[in-house]
């Protein structure tokens, strides 16, 4: 049976800015107030989506999510008082909570849910978890509306079942690699240590245990695994990362787990065990590419896709032209990994600007029937919605953007045309 390789990005929304505000986000942090762009954001991420789409990748798209901004802004004081002048209140006595109210955070579809396909559970359906992002403030503002969009527009009732999010630290699929041989999925879970010192962490393990029950997971074909607490610290917030994989191959910064030697081995010798065939693992030196260059880079937020003829795409953020971890990983993995690889460099620097890049916008399963019985078509990427949502963002998307461009009643009254649009 050979599975269709399916992604799903979002829109990035109008009112996209740099808030600051993502915990352990180095890069959010560093961006902090700088003047924004939604209008390139929105377009870079267009752009993935086509070239993932010319090149047979079923890929989705959801429209920009949307805020009711009077609705949080009001309810922060009970409802108390006029709005134009409760948003300038806000912004003069708290501007973290005004910039959550108007993130659009929820452009990073990679920690939005985690999904797992029909051929690893023992009830043989599709399952959906979505995320409970209750580490960041910003992001547990965008859970209602995803649920809304699994329950009622995107997934098929008949054949995935939705659970609700997590009580305990969740980030969804950018904390999950699934390896396979063609068939049934090994999972590697990955959640935070208690032990660092500059940066919380933002996934609980009783998440993880608790998905693997909902989504009635085979337990041999499960392995939990720990940040290691200085990539932590280094900024790595999510394991999307520090490390990415796909059916046989994966790829590893050195210093990314706790006990990286002996989990590497257990990797190795289950996936042979779960499938009786070796997996590539190509773990990078921290010399040829340190900590803090892996952050800077986001070489590991690549986005590793299967083409439906077996073949393989990297998309790779355009800031690692250049490094040296580039040639020395296309020398390894040609060396190591029997499978074809083209790799292309994607420009999302907009939204790597707010710690995002290119496998962080896109959620992804492995479908094993006709995607169209899954999905709602209505969402299928096509060459006509690319052209239209490019002509909607040209026209109406804004070029610059500052906190106190908020601040106008008729722009936020703009932002509300748009969205009619989508």
């Amino acid at each position: 049976m050979t599975p269709h390789y399916c992604c799903i990005d979002t829109i990035i929304g109008p009112t996209y800015h740099y808030g600051g505000l993502a915990l352990g986000n180095t890069h959010s942090l560093d961006h902090k107030h700088v003047v924004a762009n939604p209008k390139k954001a929105a377009l870079q991420g267009l752009v993935k989506m086509k070239l993932l789409r010319d090149h047979g990748i079923s890929q989705y798209v959801l429209p920009a999510y949307v805020r009711d901004y009077k609705g949080l802004v009001q309810g922060y004081y009970n409802n108390q008082g006029d709005f134009e002048d409760n948003l300038k209140r806000l912004y003069d006595e708290n501007l973290d909570i005004f910039s959550s109210f108007f993130s659009a955070s929820s452009a990073w579809l990679a920690n939005a849910w985690t999904m797992t396909p029909s051929i690893d559970s023992s009830d043989g359906r599709y399952h959906v978890s979505p995320a409970s992002l209750n580490a960041c403030f910003h992001r547990q503002l965008d859970v209602k509306q995803t649920i809304a969009i699994l329950t009622n527009r995107l997934c098929s009732k008949t054949y995935i079942t939705c659970h609700h999010p997590s009580p305990f630290f969740d980030e969804g699929a950018a904390n999950m690699i699934r390896l396979s041989a063609g068939g049934k999925g090994l999972y590697l879970f990955v959640s935070g240590s208690s032990d660092t010192k500059r940066f919380k962490s933002r996934h609980d393990k009783r998440s993880w245990q608790r998905l693997v029950s909902q989504h009635q997971l085979d337990p041999d074909y499960v392995i939990y695994l720990t940040q290691h607490p200085d990539a932590i610290d280094a900024g790595v917030f999510h394991n999307d990362v520090i490390s990415f994989g796909v059916d046989d191959l994966l790829v590893v910064h050195e210093n990314a787990f706790v006990d990286q030697p002996n989990y590497c081995d257990t990797i190795l010798e289950r996936y042979f065990s779960c499938f009786g065939t070796d997996l590539t693992l190509i773990q990078i030196p921290d010399s040829i590419l340190p900590l803090k260059d892996a952050v800077n880079s986001y070489f590991f937020n690549s986005q590793l896709v299967r083409k439906d003829d077996n073949r393989y795409l990297l998309l790779v953020p355009s800031r690692c032209k250049g490094l040296p971890v580039m040639d020395y990983f296309v020398s390894i993995v040609a060396k190591k990994w029997e499978s074809q690889l083209e790799i292309m460099v994607c420009d999302v620097e907009e939204s790597i600007k707010n710690g995002g890049g290119p496998a962080c916008l896109r959620n992804s399963m492995d479908v094993y029937d006709d995607p169209k019985l899954i999905f709602d078509d209505r969402y299928l990427f096509t060459l006509e919605k690319y052209d239209d949502f490019v002509r909607l963002v040209n026209q109406y998307y804004p070029s610059s953007l500052e906190l106190n461009d908020f601040l106008s009643v008729s722009f936020l009254n703009d932002f509300d045309t748009i969205n009619l649009f989508f």
